[in-house]
């Protein structure tokens, strides 16, 4: 169905209040249109609580994606649940309707990335249709006399990345959602220190681990929660001083660590204050609510005082230790309360949170980069929104320790959607008795994002350490490709079975389960398809009479097998778990 054609109507409900409604649809091209609604009131007033709402025909629309979903990609009926939320430091206002062969039908966006946005779709038993709602204005409460979005609307039924690439690409060249540019450093692999060691650290140890990592090919570290506290029970209680009780040394620490070549990234949560800093009571009256499970308050960026605060800590931090990176958690806890804190008190210089938010972290970069125009600022699921682009260059699949099907569902999830902001893997472990062909898994289900090593490096067997050094220097070999080529994603629907991405010079596919069918693209030499399923052997499907030859690894590199295609149409290879198949056309 073309939308130049479309014959479904938008309906807009709910209070306007005092204000006047204009709308206007334009098609740019066949499939894609741009539905901009403009409110006007004579007087300034909160903006009206309304509802977009039009049914789409359920026709091979049978599965939904969103940003921040996870590993559930099925329908539900319209009445299954509350709208899905966006905001700037929450997800992003996009959701997509797709063909189980991975094509779309109805990708929806919002231009306004800032502000609360409701949005959903779902079943409508009684038509077969798809109910669809965007609720812009969410929660929304700075009052003005005009009110503008616009409402994307594609059908192409073109493959889901590059429909979702297409979406991220009009976000990008909106005024105030540029990029922020990405260091080379941002695209090599990374040692972090979390799920490794949590917050028991100090410096003679993390040296080692550097040590280590930089000889896999690691180009910096991200020192995780526990530099700053000598508290080990995992909450934020002592949370919001910033000086490093467990890190003494911190600046010489760091510039040994610079010495081996290495780049120094620093944890900070940065709205949490706890109930036994030493800040606590500094910030009475400037909290947005508490968070007694946290046994931390969060602070509200409406007043100037928090915001000079958290800017010149992090600014002070990198002048005195030399830092290259900050790692800026828990940005999503900055969110308007359901009422206001009891002891709150005057002195906001701004009325909306999420607005305040935005001053906040375009001063971080801004001071930032001026300090040092190669920073690094890392920001995790879900706040991986177009809005978030402008203010971090590292984008991290939320916490997933050890599940590798929900790494690779993020880490794909982001690379769709996330243009050419450094997409990282969430640290990957295992455990320590781990055969290294099933440890290889936990790399290879990220292969399309920028690694993150989080085990023991020291402690490691020589199996694994083998494996993982074979397979890091091979990323960092085909980087370009990995991170830079054209992705292609299949059965989103089922967490991705198979991914790729090619340039003019390589392709590589990873398959996630099964035998699966590979087809060969004639026009590029170099093919490397790996097994990073738990099932032996893969089946190339390729054009009769090819003529290539063939290299067999293992996951240390070693090679098991050899030959030349036979010229048949489907080849059986004898690919080992976690091994790799390499074809080079001849």
């Amino acid at each position: 169905m073309q939308l130049d054609q479309w014959n479904v109507p938008i309906q807009i409900s709910g209070d306007l209040k005092s204000f006047e409604i204009q709308s206007k649809l334009e098609c740019v091209e066949p499939g894609l249109c741009l539905y901009t609604v403009m409110l006007k009131s004579t007087e300034p007033d909160t903006p009206p609580q309304i509802a977009l709402k039009w049914d789409w025909p359920g026709i091979q629309s049978l599965a939904i994606w969103h940003p921040t979903q996870g590993p559930r990609h099925n329908l539900s009926p319209i009445w299954g649940g509350p709208p899905l939320e966006s905001r700037s430091a929450s997800s992003a206002p996009v959701m997509s309707l797709y063909h189980l062969d991975g094509t779309n039908r109805l990708t929806f966006a919002c231009d306004d990335a800032l502000h609360p946005v409701g949005i959903k779709t779902g079943v409508i038993e009684e038509n077969g249709c798809m109910g669809c709602e965007l609720i812009p204005f969410a929660g929304q409460r700075q009052a003005a006399s005009e009110f503008k979005f616009t409402l994307r609307l594609d059908v192409r039924q073109n493959p889901l990345a590059d429909v979702l690439g297409d979406t991220c690409q009009w976000w990008e060249n909106m005024e105030g959602y540029e990029p922020l540019d990405v260091p080379d450093v941002a695209t090599l692999p990374v040692y972090s220190t979390w799920y490794s060691y949590h917050q028991i650290v100090d410096s003679p140890t993390i040296e080692t681990e550097c040590k280590l990592a930089y000889d896999m090919g690691c180009r910096s570290v991200i020192m995780d929660d526990g530099w700053q506290t000598n508290d080990d029970q995992r909450g934020y209680a002592y949370t919001g001083d910033w000086q490093p009780q467990r890190l003494t040394d911190i600046k010489e620490h760091i510039q040994r660590v610079h010495d081996m070549g290495m780049q120094y990234i620093l944890w900070y949560s940065v709205p949490f204050v706890g109930y036994h800093s030493e800040n606590y009571d500094r910030f009475k009256g400037m909290y947005l609510y508490d968070q007694d499970r946290s046994k931390a308050s969060v602070l509200d960026p409406r007043y100037p005082q928090v915001r000079e605060f958290l800017i010149q800590t992090y600014l002070d931090a990198q002048r005195k230790w030399e830092l290259d990176g900050f790692k800026l958690d828990f940005v999503d806890s900055f969110r308007v309360p359901e009422s206001e804190h009891p002891d709150a008190k005057p002195g906001r210089d701004m009325d909306d949170v999420y607005e305040a938010v935005d001053v906040l972290l375009k001063d971080v970069v801004y001071s930032l980069k001026a300090a040092n125009p190669e920073i690094l600022i890392e920001f995790r699921q879900s706040y991986i929104g177009p809005l978030m682009r402008s203010y971090g260059n590292l984008f991290r699949a939320g916490d997933c320790p050890m599940d590798v099907v929900t790494n690779r569902v993020q880490t794909l999830n982001l690379r769709m959607l996330s243009g050419n902001t450094a997409v990282h893997s969430d640290m990957f472990m295992w455990h320590p008795k781990e055969s290294a062909e099933v440890a290889a898994l936990q790399l290879l289900n990220v292969f399309f994002s920028v690694p993150q090593v989080s085990v023991k490096l020291e402690q490691i067997t020589d199996a694994q350490r083998a494996m993982l050094k074979h397979y890091l220097a091979l990323w960092i070999r085909l980087r370009k490709t990995l991170l830079q080529g054209k992705l292609r994603v299949s059965q989103p629907h089922q967490n991705y079975t198979y991914a790729s991405s090619h340039d003019a010079s390589n392709l590589v596919g990873i398959m996630y389960t099964g035998q699966l069918l590979n087809v060969v693209e004639l026009h590029i030499p170099d093919h490397y398809y790996i097994n990073s399923s738990a099932i032996p052997g893969m089946v190339l499907k390729s054009k009769r009479g090819m003529h290539a030859a063939w290299t067999i690894t293992d996951c240390y590199g070693t090679t098991v097998a050899n030959g030349k295609l036979t010229g048949q149409t489907l080849e059986h290879f004898d690919v080992p778990v976690a091994g790799m198949l390499h074809v080079t056309f001849i």
